[in-house]
């Protein structure tokens, strides 16, 4: 089922099963021509009051820790007075619920995915292009980024590998 959240901005809902257990999926798709931001948002990092300059200054300072989907996004409301139009839990996360990968928002980088995983990631670049990323990529032109659990797609080509981790796989798409 397809839900128009705005102009360019749909959420398809999927109702599937996996041996008989019924499950739900969710997938944001965002048009070339959508007035909208991709924002990665980590607890701690936006707090009320702060500014550009004074979330730059504090990057390296923010604990790596959890924090539901929803609060993060009031947190974004409140320190940049934008409204949050769809919010998803992205990356993954460790046995302490810490994400995994990549983390860089507005230009900063709180987690660089090699030092913790070497898995792809998901990124918004400074020019306002997207792409996804080798771990090995450099991530110097990236505004925005997000770590990603394996390739399902490359080069045009599935390349998926079945095994322990097949039910957390995250689906992120870039199409030319």
């Amino acid at each position: 089922t397809d839900y128009t959240i705005a102009d360019g901005v749909t959420e398809t809902q999927f109702k599937l099963t996996n041996n008989g257990e019924p499950l739900a999926g969710y997938m944001a798709t965002f048009s070339p021509s959508a007035k909208v931001k991709m924002k990665v948002s980590y607890p701690g990092y936006y707090t009320a009051g702060s500014t550009v300059e004074s979330r730059a200054a504090n990057a390296n300072n923010v604990v790596l820790a959890k924090l539901r989907t929803t609060k993060q996004a009031a947190a974004y409301e409140a320190a940049t007075g934008e409204k949050v139009l769809y919010a998803t839990n992205g990356s993954f996360f460790d046995d302490k619920l810490v994400a995994r990968g990549h983390i860089i928002m507005e230009g900063n980088v709180l987690q660089p995915g090699f030092h913790t995983v070497q898995e792809p990631y998901f990124a918004l670049l400074k020019n306002g292009e997207y792409a996804i990323r080798d771990y090995t990529e450099p991530y110097y032109d990236v505004q925005e980024a997000i770590g990603a659990r394996h390739w399902l797609v490359r080069d045009g080509k599935n390349v998926v590998t079945y095994g322990e981790d097949d039910e957390h796989a995250t689906l992120v798409t870039y199409v030319h």
